[in-house]
């Protein structure tokens, strides 16, 4: 059955791991990151503060692309995920500024 909805946002929460292995894995996460913003799959991307949890928003055709899509991600391989529909997903538009000089 195909799904109407081409929007995705999917909740990860992070196993506890040592700081060290935890930061030797983020210039390869932000690799996949970067690759996937590009080729348009993923919007939107975000780490807690407490690194314990990350959201993303995925745009994918067929929803059964999204856990090999996030088995990419060198952190997220060990979570346990959650991939929840959306109804819908807005970007704010940055306001272009102008000036009267």
């Amino acid at each position: 059955m195909d799904s109407p909805c081409k929007v995705f946002m999917v909740t990860l929460q992070l196993q506890p791991a040592p700081i060290e292995q935890f930061v030797q894995l983020l210039p390869y996460q932000q690799t996949v990151i970067q690759r996937f913003t590009a080729e348009g799959k993923l919007l939107h991307y975000a780490l807690s503060l407490d690194s314990h949890a990350i959201w993303m928003v995925f745009h994918a055709e067929d929803p059964r692309e999204i856990p090999h899509w996030i088995t990419s991600f060198p952190i997220c391989r060990a979570c346990q995920w959650q991939i929840h529909p959306l109804q819908n997903f807005n970007i704010p538009q940055k306001k272009l500024s102008s000036s009267l000089n």
